[in-house]
């Protein structure tokens, strides 16, 4: 999620309630909305404003995965998963 530095007060946070609108409307089959947050740029606020739980921490930072290979870490700071039940 970028935006622009000179964008209004809570944009961010208004962009996330949008876009899960627009999925409840488009797609109602979906129950369960998940986003990743870099630690090292983010605090996380933008989530916890829109309602979203924190439910995970990845502190190692690394995504890889013996079974699922990807490309390299532009990050390896801590990744905090969050989650939004639309039900």
């Amino acid at each position: 999620l970028a935006i622009a530095e000179d964008a209004p007060k809570n944009t961010a946070t208004r962009m996330l309630r949008v876009m899960r609108l627009l999925i409840v409307k488009s797609l109602p089959e979906i129950v369960n909305l998940i986003s990743y947050q870099d630690t090292e740029v983010h605090t996380g606020t933008i989530y916890r404003a829109a309602g979203w739980k924190e439910t995970q921490k990845n502190e190692s930072g690394d995504w890889q995965r013996p079974n699922r290979k990807r490309n390299a870490a532009q990050s390896l700071s801590p990744k905090v998963r969050w989650e939004y039940s639309l039900i």
